[in-house]
């Protein structure tokens, strides 16, 4: 018996649940009527599209480790993408945020418009967040359209052995600024050193790699608790 075809949640657009009940009666109706029918299986539904960001420059980075073993592991209706472009970003000028942007900031907002949630990693340099990265924060503060980070579920995976507790005072200071919702049940310490990390640049370590992938479900868990009493009104 043929299986019918799965959708993933990359390869085209998301399939609701209306669709997915539509498929099983028309289904459950040709077997009634003694039809062979393809096995109708549910399909990979993303339910929350989170966007990783590493506030780290260094190609050997245990907090860009972190985020790619997130994104290679992320749960099922998780999709993960790792933003790349903390390198590329123009120094920080009111004066050049109208339009048109420039197209690095224009591409890592369009990246912020597009996720349902954010998850952080950041090292501390001299007491404090790198200037790269808060020179990325600070391009997302002026963006006053929907999807900005303002009232976006934000967390952080802290990958310090070492505890960076400034840098991320100052990133929890920036994100109160921002106005992002932080989860503070996603945000959570997974301390990394460079021999935990392999060739590929992932993360072996199974209960380090659960950890982290364990950041994400607490975060599209939040997401979707909050989006249904949005729908519900219940709180």
């Amino acid at each position: 018996m043929a299986r019918a075809r799965r959708r993933s949640c990359e390869g085209g657009p998301p399939i609701t649940g209306d669709e997915v009940r539509r498929a099983i009666g028309r289904r459950d109706a040709a077997r009634r009527k003694g039809l062979e029918v393809a096995e109708v299986e549910e399909p990979m539904v993303t339910t929350c599209r989170v966007l990783l960001i590493s506030g780290s420059l260094r190609s050997s980075s245990t907090n860009t480790a972190v985020l790619r073993t997130a994104q290679a592991n992320a749960p099922q209706g998780i999709a993960a993408a790792l933003y790349e472009g903390l390198a590329g970003l123009p120094h920080f000028n009111p004066d050049d945020d109208t339009e048109p942007l420039p197209s690095a900031v224009a591409d890592l907002r369009a990246s912020i418009h597009a996720a349902d949630a954010l998850v952080f990693s950041v090292p501390e340099y001299a007491g404090a967040m790198p200037g790269s990265f808060k020179n990325l924060l600070d391009w997302l503060i002026g963006d006053d359209q929907p999807g900005s980070i303002a009232g976006k579920p934000v967390a952080w995976i802290n990958a310090s052995p070492r505890g960076a507790i400034n840098a991320h005072d100052s990133l929890r200071k920036v994100l109160d600024y921002a106005s992002a919702t932080i989860v503070e049940s996603a945000s959570t310490e997974v301390p990394v050193t460079g021999t935990m990390i392999g060739a590929d640049g992932l993360i072996a370590d199974p209960t380090t790699r659960q950890r982290i992938a364990g950041t994400l479900t607490t975060l599209a868990s939040d997401y979707e608790d909050r989006n249904s009493t949005e729908a519900t009104g219940v709180w």
